[in-house]
């Protein structure tokens, strides 16, 4: 049998290729952070309020004047005249209150009167740059722009309001806001006191196959080995499956995944088996306790048939639709839609764009750059990237950043054990004042809320040091 490692081989292209997102959104590893709005009713209604800054559509061109609205939210309740600015960094998602609302940033703002902030990214959520989002019109997506946006955003925040024009500023971000928390405290030192980094992938890489390993790791981890071996055992009878393309079994595939309607076995395989994977991905970066051992439950359950009946099972209950659509020629037609507003550009159709103009962690094992490439302007519509295009790219944004070795202080960094983004993130102190935490049993972006009875000790230790280390940037006792 195949390692579990070796059965992903469309997430080893593909799931990068998309931005490792999938269509069906079983799972969808890009949308904001989850936290519980209902917790914090009154604080939405009577303190968090929805603003707009005006942002310039090219930061790097004085020749350009046009300009663009920015959407962020404000929670002012604890404000104090020359109180820190604490700012939550929006990433490729759309913004909400919640995190200005509550959790462990919003712990630190009102221990220390601090004024909180979060900023929705270029491009995502309701801060639309352009008319669409044709491929011409995306020229302006990049972190440089994004970092520009911040920075503006800070200037202009301290020179409006007179009570914040001597405050220090803190950042907090997670996963791709984590990076971008990271650079700007590289970048613009002279504007950010700090930055708190959750998940950061940092270091660009074209051949992530690391992502795979600690998904498959983590999978035997938490779920155990028995687990483990029946997600491996339906993906290799999936396989074989599709090898012989018997009517009775591809009649037992549509009933066992209640699927729309017949796989086109030119078309809709690949397509198929992508969503597979992807959702198996989104189980393990996704994951809080119990939901991997969720999934274990229905691949372990006797009652199915086989492990392919399990796998059918299983993924139908995250499937909120009466059947499942793996129509490929529906989804290329998705991701051709350039309107604001349409599913495409809620997220996937920017995100595809950005991860491959700057290259971030594209997993190409087992493929070919050609296809790679093609892939990629079938989906959306952009131009081909060839292979010396995309290396430049790596090489460019790790020499722009640093990658692993960036020469940063006031950061802090962390990481959850099982998390897949870990390889592309910091493993150890950068020095004594940037350092690093592995969270063990977390996966991505789990250590944002408050203090809970719940957290592992690790847990508690590290949000009891990145509010004492905010202090110590913050200069206060």
């Amino acid at each position: 049998m195949k390692s579990f490692t070796e059965l992903f081989f469309f997430i080893a292209l593909i799931k990068f290729c998309l931005g490792f997102n999938g269509i069906t959104s079983l799972f969808n590893t890009h949308d904001e952070p989850h936290i519980d709005l209902d917790e914090y009713k009154s604080e939405l209604k009577f303190t968090v309020k929805e603003k707009w800054i005006s942002q310039k559509l090219d930061n790097f061109n004085t020749k350009d004047s046009r300009e663009w609205m920015m959407r962020y939210f404000e929670n002012d309740r604890f404000l104090i005249s020359g109180g820190p600015i604490f700012i939550y960094i929006g990433g490729e998602w759309e913004i909400s209150p919640g995190w200005i609302s509550g959790g462990l940033m919003y712990e630190m703002a009102k221990e220390l009167n601090g004024t909180m902030f979060y900023t929705e990214h270029r491009y995502y959520g309701r801060s639309h740059p352009t008319e669409d989002t044709s491929t011409e019109n995306l020229e302006f997506l990049t972190v440089q722009q994004a970092l520009a946006d911040l920075i503006h955003f800070i200037e202009e925040v301290k020179a409006t309001t007179d009570d914040l024009k001597d405050s220090k500023v803190i950042l907090v971000g997670a996963s791709y806001a984590a990076s971008l928390a990271t650079w700007a405290r590289l970048k613009y030192s002279h504007l950010v006191s700090g930055a708190w980094a959750s998940s950061a992938p940092l270091f660009a890489k074209i051949d992530f196959f690391e992502y795979n390993e600690v998904l498959t790791e983590s999978l035997r981890i938490v779920g155990g080995k028995a687990c483990l071996e029946k997600f491996e055992a339906a993906f290799q009878k999936l396989e074989e499956f599709f090898s012989f393309s018997e009517p009775k079994v591809l009649v037992k595939i549509i009933k066992d995944f209640k699927l729309c309607e017949p796989l086109n076995l030119c078309r809709d395989v690949s397509h198929f088996f992508y969503e597979l994977a992807d959702t198996v991905a989104g189980l393990v970066q996704g994951h809080s306790p119990g939901d991997i051992e969720e999934g274990c439950k229905f691949m372990l359950d006797e009652n199915h048939k086989d492990e392919v009946a399990a796998f059918g099972a299983w993924v139908n209950s995250r499937n909120k639709h009466k059947c499942l659509n793996m129509n490929y020629d529906d989804t290329i037609k998705k991701f051709r839609n350039i309107t604001w507003g349409s599913d495409a550009n809620k997220q996937l159709r920017q995100w595809t764009y950005q991860v491959n103009l700057e290259s971030q962690n594209i997993n190409l094992v087992n493929y070919s750059k050609i296809f790679y490439s093609r892939l990629a302007m079938r989906l959306v519509g952009f131009k081909l990237f060839s292979l010396a295009s995309i290396e430049k790219s790596v090489k460019k944004t790790n020499e722009m950043y640093g990658g692993f070795n960036l020469k940063v202080t006031n950061v802090y960094t962390t990481h959850g054990r099982i998390d897949p983004w870990r390889p592309m993130g910091l493993s150890k102190d950068l020095n004594i004042h940037s350092p690093v935490e592995i969270l063990e049993d977390y996966s991505h972006c789990a250590d944002l809320h408050s203090i809970a009875s719940k957290d592992t000790p690790q847990l508690i230790a590290s949000k009891k040091r990145i509010k004492k280390l905010v202090r110590k940037w913050l200069n206060v006792p």
